[in-house]
């Protein structure tokens, strides 16, 4: 019997755990054995030949790279494949999705999902609570505090090493011997600090009137620079001279001149106003020859508009009907100057119809102006709304020039004290109307065409009758003369 209680009955077994073959040879080495009949016919397919060298990529000439090269890509291009032709086609598509994509988005809409829905906002269910995150729990946040308390610790450090300062702090150079701030370089000034020697440094040093300087300064002065009310005089020939003398050939006096004839009469005031009005028809010339060059308006229009409120083919039309047309076509007209001009010229009746045809002659610009007379220098009474010889005194400086001083001698002003029309509103107490505030921040009274001088202007009965009315409220005879009465004794005392 056998020692042992199993025994392995087959010899060709190996017993459990004992290694066979070489332990040095692996797997892979097992697979790169070749046989013999392997190994010749390798020999015998590739005897005399070598392997082709490989001299990396063709290189072309740097210098003339792209000029003269490289015309046959342009002259034969390739021909592309149908893959690339659909993706040539894509990247041209006008498709709205591909060219207003959101950065950090998909072109299409994502699938399954309504279309203009925002994917990152809408959340479906309930939203997951957030509890405390990872990273502040494994690196707790610093107060505030405790983040200065490391900043200053280690600032001294951070100031030699990195030359970092805080914020208006002064730079450390650590000197040695250390720094003094206190010391003073220089000479010591005379300032105090205590302000006691303010007053000497307010006052002038030189309190003299007369200034002392060189002889060659004034004698700069003097040539260059000429006195307070005279002529420079370089050379110094009006020195030599008289005042009274005159250069040249005096002129012979003849009392019949127009100038000697004109010597003792006033200027005609109805001529100045006339030339005011002239100068109103200018610009008014200019600005409708303007508004004709827009293309706003024409002057065909007007006639037309003329011509259709002339039913009995007058070719006259009432002048407030015009002034309404030209209101429409944003043409203002200064009745006050253009009424008397146009009744001068014959061209305004007296019972205020206007020729309408030769109107508008004379606001085309391209017509010359209608030539004025002697006789439409007279003005009529009507317009006529001050004292000639007051108006005319008052308006134009009537003096003897013969006794007037030269220019440049000190003289008493004898010039008129200038002309204010009669008005019944005291000028010196205007109200805030007239300040540059009333114009930047109008208040309602202003933006209405109201002044100052329609609160204090005197009204009559009937005036202050259909104001009422125009409010919706209805007074009767007695209760507007009582108002009257107390308006006419305001009046009286402001006019005081």
């Amino acid at each position: 019997m056998s020692r042992y209680p199993f025994i392995d009955r087959n010899p060709c077994l190996r017993a459990a755990g004992k290694p066979s073959g070489d332990s040095c040879v692996t797997a892979k080495d097992l697979l790169n054995v070749f046989g013999t009949d392997e190994k010749i016919e390798v020999i015998r397919k590739n005897y005399g030949m070598l392997e082709p060298e490989d001299h990396g990529p063709e290189r072309k000439g740097v210098t003339y790279y792209g000029v003269f090269t490289e015309i046959e890509h342009c002259l034969r291009e390739p021909e592309k494949s149908h893959f690339q032709h659909m993706e040539y086609e894509l990247k041209n598509t006008i498709y709205d999705s591909y060219w207003n994509k959101a950065l950090g988005k998909s072109r299409d809409p994502t699938p399954g999902l309504p279309r203009g829905m925002n994917i990152e906002c809408t959340t479906f269910g309930t939203p997951t609570p957030q509890l405390e995150r990872i990273a502040e729990i494994v690196h707790p946040l610093k107060t505030p505090g405790q983040v200065l308390y490391e900043d200053k610790a280690h600032h001294d450090l951070y100031r030699f090493s990195h030359n970092n300062y805080y914020p208006g702090e002064m730079i450390n150079r650590s000197y040695n011997p250390p720094f003094n701030k206190c010391d003073t370089f220089g000479c010591p000034t005379h300032s105090d600090y205590s302000g006691s020697k303010t007053k000497t440094v307010l006052t002038w040093f030189n309190n003299d009137p007369i200034s002392k300087v060189s002889r060659r300064q004034a004698a700069v002065k003097e040539r260059t620079s000429a006195p307070i009310g005279q002529t420079l005089d370089k050379t110094g020939v009006s020195s030599k001279f008289d005042w009274t003398h005159t250069f040249g050939k005096p002129s012979e006096q003849n009392q019949d001149g127009v100038a000697e004839l004109l010597n003792e009469f006033t200027p005609s005031a109805v001529r100045s106003d006339v030339r005011e009005y002239i100068s109103y028809a200018n610009k008014l010339r200019r600005k409708i020859h303007n508004i004709i060059n827009k293309g706003e308006i024409m002057l065909e229009d007007l006639f037309d508009e003329f011509s259709n409120l002339d039913k009995e083919k007058t070719f006259s039309v009432h002048f407030d009907c015009i002034d309404k047309i030209c209101h429409k076509y944003h043409i203002h007209l200064d009745r006050n100057k253009i009424e008397p001009l146009l009744l001068l010229l014959g061209i305004l009746k007296p019972d205020g119809t206007i020729r309408y045809r030769e109107f508008l002659d004379f606001l085309d610009s391209n017509r010359n102006f209608p030539p004025l007379k002697r006789e439409h220098y007279v003005m009529p009474p009507e317009y006529q709304k001050y004292d000639r010889d007051s108006y005319v005194e008052e308006k134009y400086c009537v003096c003897k020039t013969h006794l007037s001083p030269p220019a440049g001698k000190a003289s008493i002003p004898t010039r008129p004290s200038p002309y204010y029309q009669d008005s019944i509103v005291d000028i010196e107490s205007l109200g805030t109307e007239t300040t540059a505030r009333a114009v930047i921040y109008p208040s309602i009274y202003t933006q209405y065409g109201l002044t100052h001088r329609d609160f204090f202007r005197p009204r009559t009965k009937e005036f202050l009758s259909d104001l009422f009315k125009r409010i919706g409220c209805t007074l009767s005879a007695e209760d507007v003369d009582e108002i009257y009465a107390e308006e006419s004794v305001n009046v009286k005392k402001t006019i005081e």
